[in-house]
C-alpha cells in the first residue's frame, strides 16, 4: 500500500521464538521467498513465556519448561539462522539485550537496505529461566562468552562481522539458571552438559572463534 502511494517506509516485525520458528514459520518463509523489504526481529527467550513457559522449537537441549520431561528438553535448539538463510534473507544478524548499541547499529543497517532482513536477539527471561532479574545482562553476556550464542552479521550468506569473546565453560552459564539445575544432580545428566559444551565448541569453530 505504501508503494502504491509512492511512499518509502520501513516495515518491521517483532515476534518471539515460538511465533518465529513454530507458529509463524510459514509466514516468515513466504516473506523471505517473495523478497519483501521487511525487517524481521526475533526476540528469543527460548520458550512460550506468556503462556506458561512451554517449549518451543528454539528451546535449548536440557532446559526445563512446562512441557518437557523432568530430565529437560531432549531436543536440540532449532537452527533458525540456517532456515532464514536458505529461504533468502539477504541480511542476517544476531545480538543480545546486553548489547543495545550493537542492536541499534544492526537495525539501522537493515533500514538502509531494500531487501528482507532477519535480526535474532537473545532476550533472557528471569522467570522462565530461573534467575534474579538483576542478572539479566550478566546471563546474556555469559551466553556469548560460552559461545552458546554468537553476535554476528551475515550478508548474502557470508559472515562479515563477529564479536570475539574470551571463552568460558558452559557450566558457568548453566549454573546461573534454575532451568538447568537438574543437570547437576546426577551422573546421567552430566552427559547432557558435555553435549552442550560440544555444541558451544562447534559454534566457536563454525564462526572461527577457536
Amino acid at each position: 500500500a505504501m508503494r502504491r502511494l509512492g511512499k518509502k517506509t520501513n516495515v518491521v516485525v517483532f515476534a518471539g521464538d515460538g511465533e518465529t520458528f513454530d507458529i509463524g514459520a510459514d509466514s516468515l518463509a513466504e516473506m523471505l521467498e517473495r523478497n519483501q523489504n521487511i525487517i524481521y526481529v526475533c526476540l528469543d527467550n527460548e520458550a512460550y513465556m506468556n503462556t506458561g513457559v512451554h517449549k518451543t522449537g528454539l528451546t535449548p537441549i536440557g532446559a526445563l519448561t512446562g512441557t518437557t520431561p523432568v530430565t529437560g528438553n531432549p531436543c536440540l535448539k532449532g537452527d533458525v539462522i540456517s532456515f532464514v538463510r536458505k529461504h533468502g534473507a539477504e541480511y542476517i544478524a544476531a545480538s543480545t539485550v546486553a548489547h543495545p548499541r550493537d542492536i541499534y547499529k544492526k537495525v539501522k543497517k537493515a533500514t538502509e537496505l531494500e531487501e528482507p532482513s532477519f535480526i535474532h536477539i537473545l532476550a533472557p527471561c528471569p522467570i522462565g529461566w530461573g534467575f534474579d532479574s538483576s542478572k539479566t545482562i550478566e546471563v546474556a553476556k555469559l551466553a556469548l562468552d560460552t559461545c552458546l550464542w554468537i553476535n554476528f552479521e551475515m550478508v548474502d550468506g557470508e559472515i562479515t562481522n563477529i564479536l570475539r569473546v574470551k571463552r568460558r565453560p558452559v557450566v558457568d552459564y548453566l549454573k546461573m539458571q534454575g532451568r538447568f539445575q537438574h543437570l547437576f544432580r546426577s551422573e546421567e545428566s552430566k552427559k547432557i552438559i558435555e553435549r552442550i559444551q560440544k555444541l558451544a565448541d562447534d559454534n566457536a569453530k563454525e564462526f572461527g572463534l577457536i
